[in-house]
C-alpha cells in the first residue's frame, strides 16, 4: 500500500499540466505514493497528457468522466484511493519537491491531518508565503480555537492539508457535490472539526498559480451565492467574530458582478444574513458601518476605496479570503 494517494483534479489545465505533474515526480521522499489523475470531461489536451504520464509512470492512474466540477473530481479519486494518506493538487499548480519529506516525519505519528503552508504565483513573481499557527499534535478543534481567539480563519484550501484517508471515510468526508465554489472552506473546517490528532507546520510547501484561467479571475453570480450558503453554514457550527468578518468581507465583493441594477438578486441574498455583520471585530466594523450608512452596494464601493487608499499609504495587499477556487 503506498504512503500518499496524490490526488490531482484536471479540467483544461494542458499548458500547465506536464509542469504539475513533473513537480510530484520530483518528490525527495523515500515513500511510495499513487497519483490518481481525474480528468473531467477536459475539451483540451489535458485527457491526453493525463494518459501519457498513466503509460509511462506506473504509478499513475487516470479516470476521464464527463464534467461534474472539482468536488465530484476529487470524490472520485477518493472513492478509488489506496494509501495511507490523500493529498489534493490541482492541475495547474506545484509542489515544493520536499512536500512527502516534511510529511513523512509527521506521518509516523498516525495524525489525522496535516497542514502547511502556501505561496501564490504567476509568472512573474511569487507573493508573500501564507503558513498555517503550528501545531505539534491536539485536535482539530484545540487548534481552530487558537484562530478564533485571534478572529482568524485557519488556511481554505484542501490542497494545503494532508488527510489520513481511513479518518475520511470514518467519518464520510467528502466534497459538497454541486457546489462550485467555496467548496474547499466547506470540506476543510468539517475535516478540521472531526480530527482527533493534527499537526501544522509553517513550510510553504504548495505553490498556486494565479492565472487569467483561474476561476477567481472570472466573477460569477454562483461564486458569491455558494460563498454565502457555506459561511452561514460555518457560522451555524461555529458563532465567533472570524466567520462574522469573512461575512463582512464578503460583501465587499458585491460590485464586481456588475451594475447595482445586476445585482440587486445578491444584495437581497446578503441582506438575509445581516446578524452576522454585528459580530464584526475591529477595523471590520467600520465596513459594517458603511453598509448599514450607503447601503451593501455602495457601501461595497466605499469600503474597497478605503482598502485601496490604506495599500497607498501603507504599501499593504488586502486579501478578502483564500478559498482559491479555481
Amino acid at each position: 500500500m503506498p504512503r500518499y494517494s496524490i490526488i490531482v483534479p484536471v479540467y483544461n489545465v494542458a499548458l500547465y499540466l506536464r509542469e504539475c505533474l513533473d513537480s510530484i515526480l520530483a518528490q525527495d521522499s523515500p515513500s511510495e505514493y499513487e497519483v490518481i489523475l481525474v480528468d473531467d470531461g477536459s475539451t483540451d489536451n489535458s485527457g491526453a497528457i493525463c494518459d501519457e504520464y498513466a503509460e509511462k509512470y506506473p504509478q499513475f492512474r487516470v479516470i476521464h468522466q464527463k464534467n461534474q466540477g472539482v468536488s465530484a473530481a476529487r470524490n472520485a479519486g477518493l472513492d478509488i484511493a489506496c494509501g495511507e494518506y490523500a493529498l489534493f493538487v490541482d492541475g495547474d499548480d506545484l509542489c515544493h519537491n520536499l512536500l512527502l519529506s516534511r510529511l513523512d516525519s509527521f506521518a509516523e505519528s498516525a495524525p489525522d491531518m496535516i497542514a502547511f503552508g502556501f505561496r501564490e504565483f504567476d509568472e512573474d513573481a511569487y507573493s508573500q508565503e501564507v503558513s498555517p499557527i503550528p501545531s505539534d499534535g491536539q485536535t482539530g478543534l484545540s487548534w481552530l480555537d487558537t484562530y478564533f481567539s485571534h478572529n482568524q480563519l485557519p488556511i481554505a484550501s484542501a490542497c494545503s492539508y494532508c488527510f489520513r484517508l481511513s479518518f475520511l471515510k470514518k467519518n464520510a468526508l467528502q466534497f459538497y457535490y454541486g457546489r462550485a465554489y467555496a467548496e474547499d472552506f466547506e470540506f476543510s473546517l468539517h475535516c478540521i472539526e472531526k480530527a482527533r490528532l493534527l499537526y501544522a507546520m509553517t513550510d510553504g510547501l504548495y505553490f498556486y498559480r494565479q492565472h487569467s484561467r483561474s476561476a477567481v479571475h472570472v466573477p460569477k453570480k454562483q461564486e458569491f451565492i455558494d460563498n454565502i450558503e457555506v459561511i452561514v453554514s460555518v457560522y451555524e457550527r461555529f458563532p465567533n467574530a472570524a466567520v462574522a468578518k469573512r461575512y463582512c468581507q464578503l460583501g465587499m465583493s458585491l460590485p464586481k458582478y456588475g451594475a447595482r441594477r445586476e445585482t440587486r438578486e445578491l444584495v437581497r441574498r446578503y441582506a438575509a444574513h445581516s446578524d452576522l455583520l454585528k459580530k464584526t471585530p475591529g477595523i471590520t466594523r467600520v465596513t459594517y458601518c458603511l453598509y448599514r450608512t450607503f447601503g451593501y452596494y455602495n457601501g461595497a464601493k466605499a469600503a474597497l476605496l478605503l482598502v485601496r487608499m490604506r495599500q497607498l499609504r501603507f504599501g499593504g495587499v488586502h486579501r478578502v479570503n483564500h478559498s482559491h477556487s479555481k
